[in-house]
């Protein structure tokens, strides 16, 4: 029950937060096919990730994760968004404190960075089903 309220409210969040210009400047790749919510969090889960409940949800957004970093004082945050017309899914992405642990901060975007490559790349082997994860 709790779950589907959690849902519900993204939802309805996600009809009045129609700027996405803030997450388009993390924008790290698209995936050349639609991904579902499901396919992705099943990639995901092995590196650690888990569905984001209580994140900021944008126009277009299907799905969103987080990992918290080794620290468990900064966390790796992804979006995830179809192109129908492209019929890809674009993964934008960003690490930064953990919003639950930190939410003055967090909302300041004190510590807030862009992926490194590595980083990167783990999520692109990942989404595109790369056996040679060397990370």
């Amino acid at each position: 029950m709790i779950l589907k309220l959690i849902h519900f409210t993204k939802k309805i969040r996600a009809l009045f937060c129609g700027y996405r210009g803030y997450e388009d400047k993390f924008c790290l790749f698209s995936v050349s096919r639609i991904m579902a919510p499901c396919e992705l969090r099943c990639l995901l889960i092995p590196l650690g990730y888990q569905y984001n409940f209580a994140s900021i949800t944008y126009r277009g957004q299907v799905w969103t994760c987080r990992k918290l970093d080794n620290d468990c004082h900064h966390q790796y945050h992804l979006r995830f968004y179809h192109d129908v017309e492209l019929q890809t899914t674009m993964v934008t992405g960003h690490w930064e404190l953990d919003g639950m642990m930190f939410p003055v901060q967090h909302c300041q975007g004190i510590d807030l960075r862009c992926l490194t490559e590595i980083e990167l790349l783990q999520i692109k082997w990942a989404l595109e089903g790369r056996d040679d994860q060397r990370y």
